[in-house]
């Protein structure tokens, strides 16, 4: 019983009756039931209200924002590999951490900041083969075109104020050759501060504090 559990569960408690008393405070009392929950498990629970509107209105318009804090703690990478699969990535060990808000409107305004962001001990190879080419020109030209979509985008907001990738390696195979090889960089350690997808939130910087290099021809890819 920790004290962050003692305080969600303080909140979902006194939420109910703080929305029921400012509901009576207003005249059109379009928070009349309060709010409500259901479906209640060992890790979470549905909370819910519902806006009532006034006797001689059939609709009344409501802001609504989905928000949350973000703490991971060494988050295993390897259930991602499945869908990095689908990239051409190949994916093996690593841990995720980080700390930071998650906010969603109506609007349709989205907001990820995260305070701190962490990867280590992670494995990342890119695999190209012959019968990727052809996908690879569609997804780099996707890429292009999501990146220019966000970058200044208003109602869209992605900032990492710091980051840090620890012990990890990086690689390039290249399965279409004849031989197969693998170009690679280890023991990478990368710090980066202050990216954001907007340009007013002033320059990022990205500082390598370790490399180590290597190539590995298609014995080792044979074992990968």
């Amino acid at each position: 019983f920790t004290r962050r559990y003692f305080t969600r569960a303080l909140a979902v408690a006194t939420l109910p009756a703080m929305l029921s008393r400012s509901a009576s405070g207003q005249s059109s009392g379009l928070f009349q039931h309060g709010v409500e929950s259901g479906d209640p498990l060992a890790d979470r629970v549905i909370l819910w209200t519902r806006v009532t509107p006034p006797v001689d209105e059939d609709s009344i318009p409501v802001e609504w924002v989905v928000a949350s804090d973000l703490a991971l703690q060494d988050v295993a990478l390897d259930p991602l590999l499945p869908v990095s699969r689908r990239y051409s990535i190949e994916l093996r060990g690593g841990a995720l951490s980080a700390d930071g808000h998650l906010e969603y409107t109506a609007e349709g305004r989205t907001e990820a900041n995260l305070k701190t962001l962490t990867i280590k001990d992670a494995r990342v190879d890119y695999v190209h083969t012959r019968e990727s080419t052809a996908y690879e020109t569609q997804v780099s030209k996707a890429a292009v075109k999501t990146a220019r979509n966000l970058q200044d985008k208003p109602e869209t907001l992605i900032r990492i104020d710091h980051g840090e990738i620890r012990n990890s390696e990086f690689g390039f195979v290249n399965e279409a050759a004849k031989p197969p090889y693998r170009v690679f960089v280890n023991n990478g350690a990368l710090r980066f501060e202050n990216i954001s997808n907007h340009l007013s939130e002033g320059s990022g910087m990205v500082t390598p504090v370790e490399m180590a290099r290597g190539v590995f021809l298609n014995t080792e890819l044979q074992s990968r």
